[in-house]
């Protein structure tokens, strides 16, 4: 989302956003009024029976991302898939995580995050002509409370 917010909305994200629910009480919809254009922007979210994340749908001013998620049988991230398209192109990323080392609870604390990264003219022929492979190490320090 490449706006040029005004100053009042310098922060436009975070502004007022407008969250609805679902009856178990996870977030399926997240919206924000950008005045600048008049609409809104909105992110959506579908759940897995057992809450993991399905889907996540990013609705913005002039482009449109759907990701979908896919995990492993002991339930961590295995791949997401994003398709998007936007200012006359299209793009594809798809993500594959491995878990290198985890806590004493079970949660991933480092893992590595390979990233395949298309591209191509959003003529209707769904080409992706362009491609690109990253390699992402993803750490993160996980705080228990009790």
């Amino acid at each position: 989302y490449m706006l040029q917010p005004n100053a009042k909305e310098a922060d436009w994200r975070l502004n007022d956003p407008r969250l609805k629910r679902n009856d178990k009480g996870q977030i399926v919809t997240v919206s924000w009024f950008v005045s600048d254009f008049g609409c809104d922007i909105s992110e959506e979210y579908t759940y897995n029976e057992n809450g993991t994340l399905k889907t996540k749908k990013n609705n913005g001013i002039e482009n449109a991302e759907e990701i979908v998620y896919t995990y492993k049988a002991d339930g961590s991230l295995e791949k997401s898939v994003s398709k998007a398209a936007g200012e006359g192109m299209i793009y594809r990323t798809t993500s594959t995580y491995r878990v290198l080392e985890s806590d004493e609870n079970g949660n991933w604390t480092r893992r590595m995050q390979t990233q395949l990264c298309e591209d191509g003219p959003d003529n209707g022929s769904g080409v992706y002509e362009n491609s690109a492979k990253l390699y992402l190490i993803e750490t993160r320090e996980i705080s228990y409370y009790k």
